[in-house]
């Protein structure tokens, strides 16, 4: 770990630049929330009739909230909980745009569970998280917690095979076990220069530190099914097909002629499906109660 001129040890997120440090504005929430989130929603709109004020999202590890504002500004009833006050603070504008009973982001306790009732939530999407957390069983259990009877979770995280890990971007080091090999590997790749490009004012040597720290101790890669067997535990049984389908039939309705035919004709194919969850994003979609 290195220090900034006042002497401040700087975390991995801090030199890579993490956008979820940055204060968020209101045009940061203008966009449409995800595919997946939105059809998620609808569908559970339409199915239960109920409005869409009624129905309750929560982005478990929601950054500084730009999914939850998305959400809020379409109509939807969501929050979002994180692990630090840097994050809370930096989402700070959506306890001025909106308001509710319980706050729109706020921190998980002491204990890692969210501050929400049993079964408060229809929809909980968890993304980008997975492969950060240490004692996933942990997770499982309080997204279980929190999640309806039939209540839907959307888990997307990279891929455990991914070739180019997507945080400290290095190839293939996060195949390998923690321990010396892979730290030794890691430390050489980004003294010589490959990797995130540390900021100005810290060493390639500091930042070779800072990113085996970063890999030893907040980033897990898991087959999918280990991440299956740990939420099954949970009653809550992940399909980790359905979402890259949607992905692919949405693909569809924006192409044309032979392109459109050969991605037609590969989506009939379940390998390649997925591979998209070996390769790519490993993406889960689970329901409650169903395990």
């Amino acid at each position: 770990m290195s220090l900034t001129a006042t002497g401040t040890p700087r975390t991995f997120r801090e030199c890579s630049g993490d956008a979820k440090f940055t204060p968020l504005a209101e045009s940061d929430i203008c966009a449409q929330p995800k595919l997946e989130v939105e059809r998620e929603l609808a569908a559970l709109a339409t199915q239960t009739g109920r409005p869409r004020r009624d129905i309750a999202v929560l982005d478990f590890g929601c950054g500084r909230g730009q999914l939850v504002g998305q959400l809020r500004a379409h109509g939807w009833r969501a929050f979002g909980v994180e692990i630090g006050e840097q994050f809370v603070a930096a989402g700070a504008i959506l306890s001025q745009m909106f308001s509710d009973e319980y706050p729109i982001i706020s921190l998980v306790g002491a204990d890692g569970a969210a501050a929400f009732p049993a079964g408060y939530f229809d929809l909980v999407v968890a993304d980008q998280v997975f492969e950060h957390v240490a004692d996933l069983d942990k997770v499982a259990a309080d997204i279980a917690r929190l999640l309806k009877p039939d209540g839907i979770l959307i888990g997307i995280y990279p891929a455990p095979l991914r070739p180019i890990e997507p945080h400290y971007r290095l190839p293939l080091v996060h195949w390998l076990a923690k321990g010396r090999l892979q730290r030794a590997l890691i430390v050489a790749m980004v003294r010589a220069g490959l990797g995130v490009k540390p900021p100005a004012e810290t060493s390639r040597c500091a930042m070779a530190a800072i990113v085996a720290e970063y890999a030893a101790t907040e980033t897990f890669y898991r087959s999918t099914r280990e991440v299956r067997r740990i939420f099954a535990r949970h009653d809550v049984a992940l399909d980790f097909d359905a979402l890259p389908r949607l992905r692919m039939e949405a693909k569809l309705q924006r192409l044309s002629g032979v392109r459109r035919a050969l991605l037609l004709a590969s989506s009939r194919l379940l390998p390649l499906v997925r591979m998209h969850n070996l390769f790519r994003d490993s993406m889960a979609r689970g329901v409650k109660g169903n395990a």
